[in-house]
């Protein structure tokens, strides 16, 4: 289209050019022709003088100073002069004809030039087309057609489906992970330096489509920023963005796939973010348990999951007629494994900034237990101590809370500086759990979620944990993830009891079906094993640290968490 225009405009020049100097020449022809009438000459005569005139020069005649040349010796004296005066003429005129060449040639030049600018500029945008040619594109029909100059993939690889979330993923399966290897968190930063011709070098992470139930369905591009197109929203800022095949309801897995931001703010010097986005097997989700999004608003993170719909809107841009949402990022944190992998310098790092931040949002001021453990070793006396009893509702309840409580405060009462609470965590809010934990030493709950809140202890405490019958045998690994939790925060697990005397399965030949009955059985209580479990926690903790030089070792006491001293608040 731009070079069809430039053709046109230097095609008109040149006409122009070409009636100027005709229409010149004509009437010098014509005053010629006058002057020779003037004379008396005839016409062969005249005709002479023109071919002679035109054609001397090239013709190689000579001619002498005055300008008087073979056969137009015959004129006159003031012929002459006359005569001259045209050939000035005819020769001014050839010198405008040149100036006119060149000055079209500069025009040409000029035009190509701009043509250049011009095509640069639309690059990777849709082709400029006139009111008379076509009509512009509006809203959802500009998004489509010029998004089909970006190349979009599949958010979720179905070939990939199910792999190990190690150096290939499905998510974002363009992507390569570091595989194994610990270290901080494993985050993914766009722009990045894969781009293509036509930019910077830098690539955006662009996404589109919302839907909740298909991950195959959204799907994501890679992009300059000069070639996405107008109609895309382009959202300014930092989003964060994080993938998990688990879900956002769970306060475990929620803290596990989302904490890993909070590295992110500390590591570089407090960054700011103002978007989150949440996928599950790359399925759009908006909603995650209040228990982290507070925790993620106490450590200064987005804490509400955004939505797509209103993000392209809000910014200038359109959905597709299907109703799927295209935005690209001016910057994205990516993360696809959590909290997985990170060596425990940094997830140590990590729990003590959320731990602090969280104290700090919800008001709490606690005494600096390390401080107390080393005053309690140095004088030789058995320092206080507070024992939570930590409960839940439904699966994996107590089936009798009174009875947990009694052992609870037998053994308490016997032991001296000893007082004990018991919690119930479906009546408290977030701050309230976190104070609560937050002055526990020693904590005393069933296997489930609520016991992410461990991480508000104070370093060095003890928690003790207990399981229906059948979770040994059928549950695999993921029996131990708090046990893993409690060493990343800095306390020490005591162990597990299992209820000897939860119901048998029916079926034990049946694996799975054995495991579903187990899983969400009440636990019972044989008094004798907890009081002489819980006796010998409450002396370990009264005498002197646990594990304390293993947690200090990469801090002094001075710095600890206790000093409420927050990295980012």
């Amino acid at each position: 289209m731009v070079h069809s225009c430039r053709t046109t405009v230097v095609f008109i020049l040149f006409i122009i050019v070409v009636v100027i100097l005709v229409f010149d020449l004509f009437a010098l022809d014509r005053s010629l022709e006058g002057f020779s009438k003037s004379q008396g000459w005839t016409s062969s005569s005249w005709k002479q003088i023109q071919w002679f005139a035109r054609h001397s020069t090239a013709a190689g005649i000579p001619q002498d100073q005055s300008g008087d040349t073979g056969s137009l010796s015959v004129l006159g004296m003031d012929e002459h002069a006359e005569l001259n005066t045209l050939r000035e003429q005819i020769e001014s005129l050839r010198r405008q004809g040149v100036e006119i060449r060149e000055e079209v040639d500069r025009l040409r030049r000029n035009m190509s030039e701009v043509e250049a600018q011009i095509d640069r500029a639309l690059k990777g945008r849709t082709m400029v087309v006139t009111l008379q040619e076509k009509p512009p594109l509006l809203g959802i029909e500009a998004t489509q057609e010029q998004a089909k100059d970006l190349r979009f993939s599949p958010l979720i690889d179905k070939e990939l489906k199910g792999a190990d979330g190690h150096v290939r993923d499905a998510f974002l399966s363009i992507i390569e992970g570091r595989g194994w290897a610990e270290g901080p968190p494993e985050l993914f930063f766009f722009p990045d330096e894969g781009g293509g011709d036509g930019g910077d070098g830098k690539r955006l992470l662009c996404l589109r489509g919302n839907s909740t139930s298909d991950g195959t369905s959204n799907s994501y591009a890679l992009a300059n920023k000069n070639q996405i197109p107008m109609a895309i929203a382009l959202i300014p800022g930092v989003t964060l963005i994080s993938e998990t095949v688990w879900d956002y309801k769970n306060p475990w897995h929620a803290m596990f796939n989302m904490l890993q931001f909070v590295y992110w703010r500390i590591n570089g010097s407090c960054s700011i973010a103002q978007n989150l986005l949440l996928f599950h097997k790359g399925e759009f989700r908006t909603n995650a348990t209040p228990w982290i999004t507070s925790l993620m608003k106490a450590c200064g993170l987005p804490w509400q999951a955004s939505d797509l719909n209103k993000l392209a809107s809000t910014r200038g841009g359109a959905s597709e007629s299907s109703g799927r949402p295209t935005v690209c990022f001016e910057q994205a944190v990516v993360s696809r494994r959590g909290m997985g992998t990170v060596n425990d310098l940094a997830r140590r790092r990590v729990y003590r900034e959320a731990r602090c931040s969280a104290r700090t949002s919800c008001n709490v001021h606690v005494r600096n237990t390390v401080n107390d453990m080393k005053e309690a070793e140095r004088m030789n006396y058995r320092r206080h101590v507070n024992v939570t009893l930590f409960m839940r509702s439904g699966a994996r309840s107590f089936r009798d809370e009174s009875a947990w409580e009694r052992v609870v405060s037998e053994q308490c009462r016997a032991s001296m500086n000893c007082s004990w609470t018991s919690l119930h965590v479906d009546d408290l809010s977030f701050c309230e759990q976190v104070e609560g934990l937050s002055h526990t030493d020693i904590l005393i709950s069933s296997h489930g979620a609520q016991l992410v809140n461990m991480m508000f202890m104070p370093e060095g405490g003890s928690v003790m944990e207990m399981f229906p019958r059948g979770w040994l045998e059928l549950a695999g690994h993921g029996q131990y993830i708090y046990r893993n939790l409690a060493n990343w925060v800095g306390v020490h697990h005591e162990g597990y009891w299992r209820d000897p005397d939860t119901p048998a399965c029916p079926d034990p030949s049946q694996t799975r079906p054995c495991f579903s009955y187990y899983k969400s059985q009440q636990i019972g209580i044989n008094e004798t094993e907890i009081s002489g479990w819980l006796i010998n926690v409450i002396d370990k903790q009264q005498k002197g640290p646990l594990n304390f030089e293993d947690l200090l070792e990469d801090r002094n006491a001075e710095n600890s968490d206790h000093n409420d001293k927050c990295e980012c608040s």
